[in-house]
């Protein structure tokens, strides 16, 4: 079994080896698995801010990945898209609110299902230096956490959550739902 993942972030990895750790025993009956980690381009910006292009980077970074296969002899069994972000929403009290979330899309090179995880409140004073200064949440949440790059480690999720949810976290609850059609097939497939 082959897996490509659409990124070279250790937490988006982790997260990939954790889920098949966690769904081989039900679903590959301890095949071995290979893990290939690839940049691979979103083609949206840099800091999505919608659920929309959240879904896209995710979905875009499979289909660059398929691409960069679609000569090889050896072509993954999975292929792998991992996008984080905001998405917003106005209150009835007409106050604007933010949400951090992660998103993934796998395809098996036919069939393709996004998984996303847990939305988390993103703080107003953040939510203003990514809206207003246009710059990546990543380079802002450094001054948060305890930590310089901590897009490598527990990301703004960690920071949001003191520890208690992280990336990782976050990346592998949605692969699991996006996972499920594959690994829970009598349900989903008619």
């Amino acid at each position: 079994m082959k897996i490509v993942i659409g990124s070279l972030r250790q937490p988006k990895i982790e997260a990939v080896k954790n889920v098949f750790a966690k769904i081989q025993k039900v679903f590959l009956q301890d095949e071995p698995v290979k893990f290939l980690a690839r940049e691979s381009e979103s083609n949206i910006s840099a800091m999505p801010l919608s659920i929309k292009q959240l879904m896209n980077g995710a979905y875009n970074r499979v289909q660059n990945l398929k691409e960069e296969f679609i000569h090889s002899p050896d072509k993954p069994d999975f292929y792998v898209g991992l996008e984080g972000g905001f998405f917003g929403e106005v209150s009835s009290e007409q106050k604007r609110r933010y949400f951090l979330q992660s998103w993934v899309f796998v395809n098996d090179g036919e069939r393709g299902y996004f998984g996303a995880s847990g939305a988390a409140p993103v703080p107003e004073r953040i939510v203003n230096e990514v809206l207003e200064g246009k710059n990546e949440l990543g380079d802002i949440i450094d001054k948060y956490g305890t930590e310089s790059s901590i897009r490598d480690k527990d990301g703004a999720f960690g920071v949001f959550t003191q520890g208690l949810i992280t990336r990782q976290d976050s990346f592998e609850f949605a692969l699991l739902s996006a996972f499920a059609p594959f690994f829970n097939q009598a349900l989903y497939v008619s």
